[in-house]
């Protein structure tokens, strides 16, 4: 919760300070609003923990937050 929580605080302060868009990732915990770096979404990919060089899922987000765990 405390990961999230400053996620979350992070992107708010940088969007009150006049960011566009900000994705902020705190350990595992990451959170994103606003416009992503080519003016739409965020592309976010899930590094697969058994091959690093391999992406295991993709999404994008253009408001939200989200977590991964290996264990």
């Amino acid at each position: 919760i405390g990961k999230g929580l400053a996620a979350d605080l992070a992107v708010a302060e940088l969007r009150a300070l006049g960011a566009t868009g900000a994705l902020v990732s705190i350990g595992s915990d990451l959170r994103a609003a606003g416009a992503g770096p080519h003016l739409d979404a965020w592309p976010i990919e899930v590094e697969d923990p058994f091959d690093p060089a391999t992406c295991s899922a993709a999404v994008t987000v253009d408001d939200g937050g989200g977590a991964t765990s290996s264990t």
